[in-house]
């Protein structure tokens, strides 16, 4: 389905990955990431933006009493996942490179069974300024690095999305949760990874590419 704004630039929206109970590989992902934001070639960081999308008393605002844990000091529930979330992104701000805000909305939902988060980028772009390969698809954070500008400015880079459904979260910072915890900071980072360009559009079923163009995953 197809974002209003997609179409501009030569961008069209895109699906969304979802991680299931497999946590521990955001580390791995960072690392094949990297190279594609020109780590090594900069000495700047990335800003990258959390959108609050929940509404009042619920997910990153729910107001319910949070005990301090690992690091967290927040009080009240929402602000425990906001804070971790945040976390999370500085991360990964710390090591990417781009002259251009990265923005991501985020909010507490009610997944699939199973699903712990599901994220993605909001748009993917072709045949712009400074684009290395010429009808490739880029993931919209990635091509704004690349153009030196917000090829879409009206749309944040990455729509991400955590499951309210579980109530067994860990939402310290210290990367230790106790047995039967599912860690918030590594979950937010593997899935703002995919959004940041660590997916494909390739359809492993049929074999077609996305309006039969190669994603520079793909490449």
């Amino acid at each position: 389905m197809n974002h209003p704004n997609a179409m501009r630039q030569g961008g069209f929206s895109s699906p969304h990955l979802s991680i299931r109970f497999s946590q521990y590989v955001a580390g791995f992902l960072l690392v094949v990431l990297l190279g594609s934001y020109s780590l090594m070639a900069e000495t700047y960081a990335a800003t990258i933006i959390i959108v609050n999308k929940d509404s009042p008393g619920e997910g990153f605002n729910d107001p319910a009493p949070f005990t301090s844990v690992g690091g967290n000091s927040a009080t009240t529930l929402g602000q425990a996942r906001l804070t971790a979330f945040e976390y999370a992104a500085n991360i990964l701000a710390q090591v990417l490179v781009s002259t251009v805000d990265i923005r991501v909305d985020a909010r507490i939902d009610s997944l699939g069974t199973g699903i712990l988060g599901s994220a993605g980028p909001n748009t993917v772009h072709r045949n712009f300024f400074n684009a290395p390969m010429a009808n490739t698809w880029y993931v919209q954070s990635l091509a704004n690095k690349l153009a030196e500008q917000d090829l879409d400015p009206t749309t944040s880079d990455i729509n991400a999305t955590f499951s309210a459904n579980f109530t067994n979260w860990y939402f310290g910072l210290d990367g230790n949760p106790p047995a039967g915890q599912f860690d918030f900071v590594t979950v937010v980072l593997h899935e703002i990874i995919h959004g940041l360009g660590f997916f494909s559009f390739f359809d492993v079923q049929t074999g077609e590419k996305f309006l039969g163009t190669y994603d520079v995953f793909m490449r």
